[in-house]
């Protein structure tokens, strides 16, 4: 009886988890049996659309694939359609998992076919682990956290060993493109051949050794069913606690279509490759974190944990247990069996050490210590830890002048300011401000369901020649709030009310005045760029877009033209 009940409430958390991960508003499971029966549901009613969910349920059924459906009366535009379903390998027979959207404005996309396909399989491979009661507790881990699980290292095999799937710590590990290596032969992939000759061998899978993958080696556990096989992957050396620290973010996600960003980024990569400590400066919300993860990701480090700190977010009288680890009844409120710290966590990884300005004078010098003698104690003990991690740190803060004005060790500044990066604001990377606002708006849409929106070329040029004072982060928030407050039957945003409502949403202000040769006041120069760009989007606005037009009113040739609107990411 237990074991049914276990059963059940598997059946009933895959679907409930499902739309956490594809944004519909229905989702089922269905079983074939003598007929389609639905054994899991979760979300709003399916009336008017049962006929077509089994419908689509068969035909996966037949192909044994994912599949995104457009409905016959909604079809929307070619890549979006109504319903997703994927294939599911449940105890006592087949079975569909059902994503759906019943609303008259929202979508799903076709890049959701493979999360919804993956978690399919990854769904039924759980109900069967409980069902044999063969790793329960992994069986229901992978559903109650199915996102620390998908960023965890998965490589999915079709019978003929060919890639079916890869999730983003999986290509890490492998070194190949999530999106480009499917379809491929595992033997085609660098420690393909090792991979296959694991899964080739007879010993127990528990003896087998770790396999050496592009970027370490890796543990690896098996999980087959009747359409291939599930390579779950893990670095072979990173401790169990240290599960689910990976960088996300790599150079290729970073917009950089500025020169001011691309230099920045153009010497992360360089040294990426080394051991240096780097030091990220910048103002809030310009992306630091994101730097500090793609150096990671691009270093030999990249299989390693990466393990970020925010010294600012964790009371002083903690932080140093939380960096340094402590051991039993180090002090009150302390675990009866110890921690281990960040250091000790980030292993032969990296360890981020964020806004490194606002650490206290008292643990700046432990901290020194430790970077110098590259060992730790934990609190409450005088035993030596080696330290392995590389460290990076970030600040908003002026570090020269914090030293200079006695709140910040110049030792300490120096050790850590190895390599220095520094991410310019966004009002002055004009050029990033157009990629930007696509991707956030692109990104609000896929999270709310509906096809992309248009930003009209008033809104855009108002966008370009705001100050952003909050950076990406407050460009972030903006596009999320205006695509979420859009009816749902518009396609573009013609205006943005906050400009007008509120009085800190201002334009870029006029250039500032500074002494001139002759000790007159003068304006600041304006870079040529970003005053030639200005005249072409100007130019486009007042002649629609006609670029004869604007050609000539700029007295420069079309061929001309069309090379600065590519070059400036003119839309």
């Amino acid at each position: 009886m237990a074991l049914a009940r276990d059963i059940y409430q598997l059946r009933m958390e895959i679907p409930r988890t499902a739309l956490s991960l594809v944004p519909g508003d229905l989702a089922l499971l269905i079983q074939q049996r003598s007929r389609l029966e639905v054994v899991g549901r979760f979300g709003a009613s399916d009336e008017g659309y049962r006929a077509w969910i089994d419908e689509c349920a068969t035909e996966v059924l037949n192909t044994g694939r994912a599949q995104l459906f457009a409905h016959p009366e909604k079809p929307g535009r070619e890549g979006y359609g109504r319903l997703i379903a994927a294939p599911v390998r449940m105890p006592g027979g087949a079975g569909v998992l059902v994503v759906a959207r019943t609303t008259s404005h929202a979508y799903l996309r076709e890049s959701q076919v493979i999360r919804l396909g993956m978690f399919g399989i990854l769904s039924g491979l759980a109900m069967t682990a409980k069902k044999e009661g063969d790793r329960a507790d992994l069986a229901e881990g992978q559903l109650l956290h199915v996102s620390e699980l998908l960023s965890g290292g998965l490589l999915l095999l079709d019978p003929a060993l060919r890639v079916a799937g890869v999730n983003a710590f999986g290509a890490q590990l492998l070194g190949v493109d999530a999106m480009g290596v499917l379809g491929h032969s595992l033997v085609d992939l660098d420690g393909g051949e090792a991979l296959r000759a694991f899964l080739k061998s007879t010993v127990p899978v528990t003896e087998r050794p770790p396999v050496q993958l592009a970027n370490g080696p890796v543990k690896v556990e098996l999980r087959s069913w009747d359409g291939g096989t599930a390579m779950l992957l893990e670095v072979a050396d990173a401790p169990p606690s240290a599960r689910g620290h990976h960088a996300r973010y790599a150079f290729e996600d970073l917009v950089a279509e500025d020169p001011r960003t691309r230099d920045v980024i153009s010497t992360a990569r360089r040294v990426a490759t080394t051991e240096a400590t780097v030091l990220i400066t910048g103002e809030t919300g310009t992306g630091k974190e994101l730097l500090a993860q793609a150096i990671h990701r691009a270093s030999p480090r990249a299989s390693q944990p990466f393990v970020a700190v925010n010294v600012a977010a964790i009371p002083s009288e903690l932080l140093e247990a939380e960096l340094f680890g402590h051991v039993a009844g180090a002090y009150t409120g302390a675990r009866d069996q110890g921690r281990e710290g960040r250091f000790e966590l980030a292993g032969k990884g990296t360890l981020l050490l964020d806004e490194i300005g606002e650490m206290s004078a008292q643990l700046q010098a432990k901290l020194l210590r430790v970077l110098q003698e590259r060992r730790v104690e934990r609190v409450g003990s005088v035993v030596p830890i080696p330290v392995h991690a590389r460290i990076l740190a970030t600040t908003n803060r002026d570090l020269e002048k914090e030293v200079a004005e006695g709140r910040f060790r110049s030792d300490l500044y120096y050790r850590l300011n190895v390599v220095h990066l520094h991410l310019p604001p966004l009002r002055k990377r004009p050029l990033d401000v157009p990629r930007l606002i696509d991707r956030y708006a692109r990104r609000a849409c896929d999270v709310l369901g509906r096809q992309p929106v248009r930003i009209a070329p008033t809104v855009l040029a108002q966008l370009r020649g705001y100050a952003w004072p909050g950076n990406i982060r407050e460009l972030a928030n903006l596009m999320t709030g205006t695509v979420s407050l859009l009816p749902p039957d518009v396609e573009e945003i013609v205006e943005l009310p906050i400009f007008e409502s509120h009085p800190e949403y201002t334009p870029v202000a006029p250039a500032p005045r500074v002494e001139g040769p002759g000790g007159g006041q003068t304006e600041a120069v304006i870079p040529l760029e970003v005053l030639e760009r200005r005249a072409i989007e100007n130019a486009l606005i007042t002649f629609g877009g006609n670029r004869s037009q604007v050609a000539k009113a700029l007295g420069i040739g079309r061929t001309t033209l069309y090379a600065k609107i590519k070059y400036y990411g003119i839309e």
